[in-house]
């Protein structure tokens, strides 16, 4: 029985007219594994990404949320696998693997297992995962990735340590089901970087 997903993928206008939002929607059209509710969340007061996916999690009903960056890709079998794996485990949060466009693999972790050591002193999960949606909203979601408590980088960095903290079970998918995606227009989180700026 596959789980219900709720997807939310977080946007600023100039992925709305470049495209990019385009593509992204298209790959969720083309799931084996569709998601039962999507939210499209669109930063027009320059909140930065925590904020925008932030709202997208608040409107989400399902079991379960996933989310895509605006900028990136899932693969057809990216939820099925994901959820799979979930009921597999017994996972509160999954994360994949990705296939690198326009750059090489800048993490480099592919294929090891979950280490919450090394989670503590640098982020090696992208945002494309799969977790609990009451348990992602009870440590309070993402943060402001420019918060000195997150260690300052990456805003999703901060909700992984608060899964951690709150004795979630995060596994790790060896798998490669989405594209990520390198380009010059990439804001890292920030409303006034790259093509938001």
């Amino acid at each position: 029985m596959n789980p219900s997903i709720g997807l939310v993928i977080p946007a600023h206008p100039a992925r709305v007219r470049n495209g990019m939002l385009t593509r992204a929607i298209n790959s969720v059209c083309v799931q084996k594994l569709q998601p039962s509710e999507l939210h499209v969340t669109v930063d027009r007061r320059r909140e930065g990404a925590a904020a925008t996916r932030n709202r997208g999690l608040a409107a989400v009903q399902a079991k379960w949320v996933a989310f895509l960056d605006s900028d990136d890709e899932f693969l057809p079998q990216h939820l099925e696998r994901l959820a799979a794996h979930a009921v597999e485990t017994g996972a509160d949060m999954v994360y994949p693997w990705f296939e690198p466009v326009g750059m090489t693999d800048p993490v480099g972790r592919f294929g090891q297992p979950f280490d919450p050591v090394q989670l503590r002193t640098a982020n090696y999960i992208p945002v494309t995962v799969l977790v609990r949606t009451e348990l992602l909203r009870s440590v309070g979601g993402f943060r402001d990735r420019f918060d000195p408590a997150v260690l300052a980088t990456c805003e999703d960095w901060g909700a992984w340590l608060a899964l951690v903290d709150a004795g979630a079970r995060i596994v790790h998918l060896p798998e490669r089901t989405w594209k990520w995606h390198q380009h010059g227009g990439r804001t890292s989180g920030r409303a006034v970087q790259g093509d938001a700026a």
